[in-house]
């Protein structure tokens, strides 16, 4: 029942949770004296674990109760796709980043990536779409193969930023 109904919650309501939480983290720093820097950051971390944690999850019930009239659930397919695309793009990167990896891209923010790794993310991103929507046809609706495509490296580059 509390997922059924979550699932047709409105977008007000998740803006709402974000914006009492933003006030919300204002107002915890008010408990210490105010710090620049730290505060700015206690006040970064409470909104970012907000966001990363209920938001994006809300989003991915979405996903996962999207009705598309097919069986089983296509959210739940479509959930299938989003996570082995982008596991498998970062499984790419680690592979290629480690048998090939010689150019570094950013070593000061993260110095184990490589830009071989990068292309072995994109690999590994485009080849589990092929995979996913070939033994899946007509069941990821209304993801097709133009989209599938399309959303392929945009989860791989949403992976290897969320991941560095």
């Amino acid at each position: 029942w509390v997922l059924k109904h979550h699932a047709q919650q409105p977008m007000w309501m998740d803006l709402a949770a974000l914006t009492i939480t933003l006030q919300g983290a204002f107002l915890l720093t008010y408990r210490h004296a105010l710090e620049g820097p730290i505060t700015l950051q206690r006040i970064f971390s409470t909104v970012f674990g907000v966001i990363y944690t209920a938001v994006l999850f809300g989003f991915a019930l979405r996903i996962v109760y999207f009705k598309s009239g097919s069986t089983p659930p296509g959210g739940v397919l479509l959930m299938l796709f989003l996570v082995m695309v982008t596991k498998f793009g970062d499984a790419g990167a680690y592979a290629f980043g480690v048998l090939l990896g010689k150019h570094k891209m950013i070593p000061r923010i993260s110095p184990a990536k490589s830009w071989e790794g990068l292309v072995g993310a994109f690999v590994g991103s485009f080849v589990t779409a092929i995979i996913v929507l070939t033994c899946f046809p007509g069941q990821l609706q209304p993801l097709d193969w133009t989209h599938g495509l399309i959303l392929a490296p945009i989860l791989c580059c949403a992976g290897v930023a969320v991941f560095q």
